[in-house]
């Protein structure tokens, strides 16, 4: 349809109009550029995964080792946290001084990560400052020398960070559910370690730490990008070819099971105008046929368009903050429940996420509900896929925990695949309401008795 507005004395020829907007041949629809697929090559026991793109020239790179705070005994609580962040802070023939001027100027970042279950490296650069960057990588991997003087701020600051939680009524919330949960296994541990400690750890501490987790059994190395060799996975391995192949063997960690009855916490703090309460359930692990079900269930209740904030905020008025948390990992996760909200209101919150829980038990979510969660979750998820970063972390971490370096590229159609009675299925298997873990921080003291009557009296 076209309209035109011209003066009364022009004369228009519509015909020839037509034919200048009719088109003499179609137009050939561009074909779709090929989908570039990641690789694996495996060169005495390191596991790389490369994925060669020339869209920028840059490159993502993650070296994940096996280790974490899943390998700390008690005495080394919080040296994992410590390591990281003083790994790349000096090596023989580089100062922190030295390394941070180079990186800074060539617009490149080189940083170690912990975790749970693993320790490692993020490095990200230009390709063509690659000769400049694989020296200290090299050193980093091989001599890192952990400067006083860095060091002792960085404990400053993670004791800062330790006593900063105990007077965060959240994360003290947050901290009594994860011991209550997993009593006798690191993940109920605060990564951060203990004051006492901190404080106690030392360069033979980090040395002696690097020497007994760096190492190339387990070792994956993922990178994405416009690499700057041909033989590109060789000219890693030999950067890698001096780390120790094997170090100390990983600590046995006790078994985590399903809570047999009901587990409550409770703390009062003073003084305190907002009441913190976290409740949760077991959850799934990476090797759990439920586990995208338990994401989307997490998606339909999040955000100010789900099911927790339009029930408990905008209907009640019960909370300042209520949100869903779902974790998972190479051993079962939590699927939990927080809100805060104003003291005299913690009786009904307990009641109401009750109530919000038993719903998506007895009955499926509406289709429209799920059909939001998919939206948004494969939307975030490919959002997220078009940085290098993001694509290397997801290679490297999906190899690591043995799901298949490809596993992500798998995610979208399992997504889409999921139904409303596959959500309730995983909600009745999970959300056992006879033992739930609780825990609360509030502003003057409540017995477990009493969290335990509310929990189980119906509103």
């Amino acid at each position: 349809v076209m309209s035109i507005a011209h003066p009364t004395a022009v004369k228009l020829d519509k015909k020839k109009l037509i034919s200048l907007l009719t088109l003499k041949k179609p137009v050939k629809r561009k074909k779709q550029a090929q989908e570039i697929l990641p690789e694996k090559f495996e060169i005495e026991g390191i596991r790389f995964v490369s994925k060669k793109l020339n869209h920028l020239p840059a490159v993502a790179m993650k070296l994940i080792f096996p280790g974490g705070s899943k390998e700390e005994t008690p005495e080394e609580y919080g040296l994992a946290n410590l390591f990281q962040r003083v790994w790349t802070s000096g090596t023989k023939n580089y100062s922190c001084l030295q390394i941070a001027h180079i990186l800074e100027s060539q617009g490149a970042s080189l940083s170690g990560f912990s975790g749970k279950n693993s320790i490692g490296l993020d490095v990200e650069f230009l390709s063509k400052h690659w000769p400049i960057i694989k020296p200290i990588l090299s050193e980093v991997l091989t001599k890192p020398t952990f400067p006083k003087e860095e060091l002792e701020t960085e404990k400053a600051l993670v004791i800062r960070g330790i006593q900063a939680e105990k007077d965060s009524p959240a994360n003290l919330c947050h901290r009594n559910f994860l011991k209550e949960m997993y009593p006798e296994h690191a993940y109920g541990r605060n990564m951060l370690g203990t004051e006492k400690n901190v404080a106690s750890f030392n360069q033979d501490s980090l040395q002696k730490f690097f020497e007994e987790h760096v190492q190339t059994q387990g070792l994956v190395v993922s990178s994405v990008g416009s690499f700057p060799s041909q033989d590109w996975e060789e000219e890693l391995f030999e950067i890698c070819r001096p780390v120790p192949k094997t170090a100390k063997a990983p600590l046995v960690q006790p078994k985590i099971e399903t809570p047999d009855s009901m587990r409550i916490s409770t703390e009062d703090k003073q003084p305190l105008f907002q009441s913190h309460l976290l409740l949760g359930f077991l959850g799934g692990s990476f090797q759990s046929q439920d586990r995208y079900a338990l994401k989307l269930l997490s998606s339909c209740m999040a955000g100010q368009g789900g099911r927790l904030f339009l029930e408990l905020r905008d209907k009640q008025s019960l909370a300042y903050t209520v949100a869903p948390i779902n974790s998972d990992g190479p051993v079962p996760g939590v699927f939990a429940f927080y809100i805060g909200c104003s003291p005299e209101k913690l009786v009904r919150s307990i009641k109401g996420i009750r109530g919000e829980i038993e719903k998506v038990i007895e009955k499926p979510i509406r289709v429209s509900e799920l059909r939001r969660a998919k939206e948004y979750w494969i939307g975030r998820f490919e959002l997220e896929m078009q940085r290098y970063g993001s694509q290397a972390s997801l290679y490297g971490l999906d190899e690591f925990y043995d799901l298949g370096y490809d596993h992500c590229r798998k995610v979208p159609k399992i997504i889409k695949s999921i139904t409303t009675e596959d959500i309730q299925k995983a909600a009745k298997k999970y959300f056992l309401l006879d033992r739930p873990i609780i825990s609360v921080v509030h502003n003057e003291p409540i017995t477990e008795d009493e969290v335990r009557e509310h929990w189980k009296t119906q509103s």
